[in-house]
């Protein structure tokens, strides 16, 4: 699968942080009814770029994650899995504060509706697994002061 290159519409009409340091773009997963959370990293690494899929299933952290979720009983299709940042910043590069940019642009309204419809159907939030410090810091609102807990989602970490 090639490497997707970034849609310059994701930040429109803001500048993207990372427009000139990212490298390619892993949209989300789209997960299969019924969803049963999401899962997200801080950010994608070389192989996921390289299959454009997030967490990608032969990616050192994608193989371990389908482990946890197969030992739990769990379907992986059924979760939604996204990464606070879409393109990689660099080699184990951690994120920053600039991430509350790339997470307001895109995150948060992916999460939206399907936290929405989690919490009509299951009369309470969305289980949300934030996958290292970042990306549990952005979903509590620790950069953007925007974040999610208490409200249509419930992170888990």
């Amino acid at each position: 699968m090639p490497v997707r290159s970034k849609p310059r519409s994701c930040f429109e009409p803001y500048p993207c942080p990372y427009l000139n340091t990212g490298k390619g773009y892993v949209p989300p997963t789209a997960p299969k009814p019924p969803v049963l959370g999401a899962i997200v990293g801080q950010g994608p690494g070389a192989q996921e770029v390289a299959q454009g899929v997030p967490f990608f299933e032969k990616a050192p952290s994608g193989g371990f994650l389908s482990q946890l979720l197969e030992r739990a009983g769990l379907d992986r299709r059924r979760f939604l899995i996204d990464n606070v940042i879409r393109c990689r910043i660099g080699k184990d590069t951690t994120p920053d504060g600039a991430v509350a940019e790339c997470t307001t642009r895109h995150l948060f309204p992916t999460l939206e509706p399907i936290a929405a419809a989690y919490t009509q159907r299951e009369g309470r939030p969305l289980p949300v697994l934030a996958v290292g410090i970042p990306s549990a810091r952005v979903l509590q609102g620790g950069w953007a002061g925007q974040g999610t807990a208490g409200t249509l989602v419930e992170v888990v970490r």
